[in-house]
């Protein structure tokens, strides 16, 4: 009993304002994104306050935050706290059901809702690659889910994110998407 209240201890003394994510981490969330948990098919059974005290206590998490402010910007706020930036595969960002059933095959208004949406009740975290596979699996054996990644920390300029779909680097120009040839 004794350990199990130091360890308490330990983790309320691990901010995640203190954690930095590295060159070659996976970027990943811990849902699918678009819409807020009550919507049918995309609820988890699990709270997030005990999903991220799970991914507190491994040292392969290297940065964690709740994602309220869209994807773009919550990933501004690690890149910047990390002098790091990130490469992110538009292709492999989960949507949530409702969000797929809401947009169908209108593409940039998905990417455009989950990116500056303040929709997504989700964790956003970085993982060493080398460990990934390994936290996924004790994740997945804990919960029952999967952390679903979509892209990776990578040397440059924190206040640039490079978009990338089939191959093709996008950026955001205000609510357009313009291609960079």
């Amino acid at each position: 009993m004794k350990f199990r209240y130091i360890r308490n201890i330990e983790l309320l003394t691990k901010h995640t304002s203190d954690m930095k994510a590295l060159p070659g981490d996976v970027i990943c969330v811990t849902g699918r994104l678009g819409k807020p948990y009550g919507n049918e098919g995309d609820q988890s059974p699990t709270p997030l306050s005990e999903k991220r005290t799970f991914l507190l206590q491994s040292k392969y998490v290297h940065s964690l935050t709740m994602l309220s402010n869209g994807l773009d910007a919550e990933l501004k706020v690690i890149t910047n706290r990390s002098n790091v930036s990130a490469e992110i595969e538009l292709e492999n960002i989960p949507f949530s059901d409702a969000m797929m059933k809401e947009y169908g095959s209108h593409l940039s208004q998905l990417y455009q809702t989950v990116l500056h949406g303040d929709n997504n009740k989700e964790l956003l975290l970085t993982v060493d690659s080398i460990h990934f596979a390994d936290l996924n699996a004790q994740y997945y054996e804990k919960f029952g889910e999967k952390l679903l990644a979509f892209g990776r920390i990578v040397n440059g300029d924190p206040n640039h994110i490079n978009y990338i779909e089939n191959g093709f680097g996008l950026m955001s120009i205000g609510s357009q998407w313009e291609h960079l040839c």
